[in-house]
């Protein structure tokens, strides 16, 4: 029986209300046992339920209702908790600090505490304590797993970079790139060596999949925007628009106090959008491409010493590559004039 329904009367048994009118509360119900007479519905179907297994009936107290009711258990609830010590006493702080030095999380400390019986504690406490005796000159925090670091969350406006001076959101880019239409729509990255030791600037073309690649000694503005600059504008590749993230290396201020991307984008005639922060899979095709040089350049290699060539290289074996999309071709048929455009030298 559900135990949240309304126990029926047993019209074999019993008809017969209590009251003297059919609109009374009470009444005879199964083996003629007095059934909902000020007793809470629970407390109804616990007996009811007990009665048709053929165990044995719950024990009532004086005012009829059962010991398993809602009400019952609720104050049982109110007078444990009563009985729960609240106070962060010096010896719940020694014994929180001795678990932290054990390089515990506060997560581990409040579970502990709990099972314990000692206290009932929030995380969140634990860490006011860790912060309280860091001010006071403590090396508590150091036993923390980020050292005490408050985490930076990376949304919102400012994606807690800055404003970026001119930023036109993905959401402006054209209806033909946003649908890959068309060959000139590309998507820039770059792939971070081992240690932050060099990078390699990335753009790939969002119709064809024909990737560029170029090394530069550091991840910075300008030589990551002369990087696209000499990919692009030198061979005079056709750029409708370029999305990227929002990292700095693209974003950054320029010398004349607007974006280094609109640099690129007149240098190239082009739009320059930006993924909106923490939302990577808007540039789905960037991120997959990035890991495709890894299998010449794995991580941990020092890019600052990569020989061009060698990139030249493993650019051209990428895009003779066939891809699933589009139909089992490869960049270079897709669009088979970009590769007489890229310099060589």
């Amino acid at each position: 029986m559900n135990a949240h329904a309304t126990p029926k009367c047993d019209t074999r048994r019993a008809t017969r209300w209590q009251g003297g009118e059919r609109g009374g509360s009470e009444r005879w119900c199964r083996g003629s046992r007095l059934v909902g007479a000020g007793r809470s519905r629970e407390a109804d179907a616990e007996e009811l339920h007990a009665r048709d297994a053929g165990g044995a009936l719950p024990e009532r107290d004086a005012a009829g209702g059962g010991l398993g009711s809602a009400q019952e258990r609720a104050e049982r609830r109110r007078r444990a908790a009563a009985c729960r010590p609240r106070q962060l006493t010096s010896a719940l702080r020694t014994r929180s600090e001795d678990c932290l030095r054990q390089d515990w999380s506060p997560e581990q400390v409040a579970a502990r505490l709990q099972r314990e019986g000692a206290l009932e504690i929030s995380p969140e406490r634990i860490y006011q304590l860790v912060r309280a005796e860091r001010r006071q000159g403590g090396r508590l925090y150091r036993h923390l797993r980020q050292g005490g670091r408050k985490r930076v969350r990376r949304v919102g406006r400012t994606a807690g970079r800055g404003l970026i001076p001119g930023r036109a959101d993905i959401a402006e880019r054209p209806a033909e790139a946003q649908a890959q239409a068309r060959v000139g729509d590309r998507e820039a990255d770059t792939v971070i060596g081992g240690q932050r030791r060099g990078a390699l600037v990335t753009l790939v073309d969002r119709f064809s999949k024909y990737l560029l690649v170029q090394p530069v000694s550091r991840r910075t503005a300008q030589l990551v925007g002369a990087a696209m600059t000499a990919m692009l504008a030198g061979s005079g590749a056709v750029t409708h628009t370029l999305t990227a993230d929002n990292g700095k290396e693209f974003a950054a201020r320029s010398s004349r106090g607007t974006g280094k991307h609109r640099e690129v984008a007149q240098r190239l005639g082009a739009g320059f959008c930006f993924a909106r922060p923490c939302h990577s899979w808007e540039r789905g095709l960037n991120e997959h491409a990035n890991g495709l040089p890894r299998q010449y350049f794995p991580q941990g290699t020092d890019l600052r010493r990569v020989d061009p060539a060698r990139v030249r290289e493993a650019r051209d074996r990428l895009n003779r590559r066939p891809r699933k999309v589009p139909g089992g071709r490869t960049p270079e048929e897709v669009f088979p004039a970009e590769r007489e455009r890229v310099p060589r030298g």
